[in-house]
């Protein structure tokens, strides 16, 4: 995965959507200019020192406060903390979450995760952390992330105040590795887009996911494409007739957990000895000789449970199967409706939907 920052990709989308129509008044008496000698005044002529990065970044926070509720600044220390928390996977509750007056607003629990596990749901604001208050103290996000984060299987209480309820809730979460996918990135600058009306538009904001993450910019649409180059340049899949209009698709996702770097490093490109294009033409029974997941010989060898589950949805049925990526999510499609998946997959997270 790679690295990315959520908490500034706003500001990043929203300057250079518009760049091309920026103007940037920098003569006498323009705000810059007058910015720049408040600085210089109060830096030189203030009864006490002053600490002038400090004064420069109080300054930006107030000019954004003005703005709206939503708008806010990290500092660099800040933001480095947020990006290692987006960085592939760590240890904590599992939420997304954004300051807003001076409380923490949770944008959306990450599916699966512990905070969802428990009930927390978006919306929430989480005003404790094991009862010390973390709303209305100007506590740092930095100092917040610390106390939501932990080793794996630690503890943390959490006081909640929920909208439409007038008690306080109190949660207690047992903290978990929490996975950062592509996914999770495309949709945010999706869900970015349209609450702040940037208007971006499908190409542009697949060339930003394609900066975040290779397959980053399919997950924009998440409609059947081919990908070439590293994942980014997309064309949509030209399956014929009815394509898998009625057939049954499972998926199926065990608590394994396949670390990206590993599964890149295990793989030995080669050419195919079919194009998949060509393939994806043909009777989805060929499928299963022919249309290969280059990923599965290496993770299969890692994890061998998981070429078991592979086996296990053509055992129940399946005219194809096959690992969705790098791993660990596993997929059938069905002609008819299965049934028996959730015994057969007991523990695992195992969904069914007609296509």
């Amino acid at each position: 995965m790679k690295k990315y920052l959520l908490f500034a990709l706003v500001a990043f989308l929203a300057v250079t959507s518009a760049s091309a129509q920026m103007r940037i008044r920098m003569g006498k008496n323009s705000p810059i200019e007058k910015l720049g000698r408040a600085e210089i005044a109060i830096a030189n002529l203030y009864v006490d020192s002053v600490d002038e990065n400090k004064l420069v970044e109080d300054a930006i926070r107030g000019m954004l406060e003005k703005l709206d509720p939503h708008s806010s600044y990290t500092t660099a220390k800040e933001t480095q903390a947020m990006n290692e928390s987006l960085n592939g996977s760590f240890d904590g509750i599992g939420v997304q979450f954004n300051m807003v007056d001076d409380s923490l607003l949770v944008i959306q629990p990450v599916v699966n995760g512990p905070s969802e596990k428990v009930g927390i749901i978006a919306g929430d604001r989480i005003v404790a952390v094991n009862d010390t208050a973390i709303a209305g103290v100007k506590m740092s996000k930095e100092e917040i992330m610390k106390r939501l984060r932990g080793p794996k299987g630690t503890i943390v209480n959490l006081t909640v105040v929920r909208r439409g309820i007038k008690d306080k809730l109190s949660f207690r979460v047992k903290r978990d590795k929490i996975p950062v996918t592509t996914m999770d990135a495309a949709y945010m600058i999706r869900l970015l887009d349209e609450r702040f009306r940037l208007n971006i538009g499908i190409p542009e904001m697949e060339r930003y996911a394609a900066k975040l993450g290779a397959d980053c910019a399919f997950f924009i649409t998440a409609d059947p494409s081919y990908a070439e180059g590293i994942g980014d340049v997309l064309m949509p899949a030209d399956v014929p007739g009815a394509g898998l209009g009625g057939y049954y698709l499972a998926v199926v996702k065990p608590s394994v957990a396949v670390s990206t770097r590993d599964a890149y490093a295990a793989i030995v490109p080669k050419t195919p000895a079919k194009c998949c294009r060509d393939i994806v033409r043909q009777p989805i029974e060929t499928w299963k000789d022919e249309l290969v997941n280059d990923f599965e010989a290496p993770i299969f060898a890692m994890h061998p449970e998981l070429a078991a589950i592979k086996q296990s949805l053509y055992d129940t049925g399946a005219v194809y199967a096959a690992m969705s990526g790098s791993g660990s999510a596993l997929f059938g499609i069905f002609r008819e409706q299965p049934t028996g998946l959730e015994k057969e997959f007991e523990g695992m997270f195992c969904q069914v939907m007609k296509l």
